[in-house]
C-alpha cells in the first residue's frame, strides 16, 4: 500500500539524517547511536520491499491506516515532549510521565484508577532501576532537571 511504502522512505530519510547527526561525535559516542540508525534503516527497507510483495488482501491487515494514525500522531507528540522536558524535570520524573501517557493513549483496555496507580508504580520501579544501573553503575550521564 502507498501509506506503508511512504512511510517506509520517511523513516529511511530520518535514518540518514541521524547517521549524519553522528559525525560530530567521538567514536564511543558514535557506535550505539550508529547501530540503532542502521537498524532503523535494515527494518524501513524490509518494510519498503514488503510493499512489493505481500498481496493487497494481507495488506490490510498490517497496513497503517487514518484510525491508527491518530494514536501514531499522540504517541510522536508525547515523546516531543517528554525529550523536550527532560533538562527541565530530570529523568526519572519525565521517563515516569511519558510512559504513563504513552500506556494510556496506546492501551485498549478500559481505563481505571487502579490501573493508572499500578501503571506509574510499575514505570517508577522500572526507570529507577535502569537510572541506578546507568547512572550509577556505568557512570553513564543522564539528563538531570529539578527533580532526578
Amino acid at each position: 500500500m502507498a501509506i506503508d511504502r511512504i512511510a517506509s522512505f520517511v523513516f529511511m530519510l530520518v535514518a540518514l539524517a541521524f547517521w549524519l547527526l553522528t559525525r560530530g561525535l567521538s567514536y564511543n559516542g558514535q557506535i550505539f547511536p550508529r547501530l540503532v540508525t542502521i537498524f532503523l534503516f535494515v527494518l524501513s527497507a524490509v518494510m519498503f520491499a514488503q510493499t512489493f510483495f505481500i498481496k493487497h488482501s494481507e495488506q490490510k491487515q498490517t497496513s497503517m491506516s487514518r484510525e491508527n494514525l491518530k494514536y501514531i500522531i499522540r504517541a510522536f507528540l508525547v515523546v516531543i515532549l517528554w525529550v523536550s522536558f527532560l533538562n527541565i524535570l530530570g529523568f526519572i520524573v519525565t521517563s515516569v510521565v511519558c510512559l504513563s501517557v504513552l500506556t494510556l493513549i496506546l492501551d485498549l483496555q478500559k481505563f481505571t484508577f487502579n490501573r493508572l496507580i499500578t501503571t506509574i508504580a510499575i514505570y517508577a520501579v522500572v526507570v529507577t532501576v535502569f537510572w541506578v544501573i546507568f547512572h550509577k553503575v556505568l557512570l553513564v550521564p543522564l539528563p538531570v532537571g529539578y527533580f532526578i
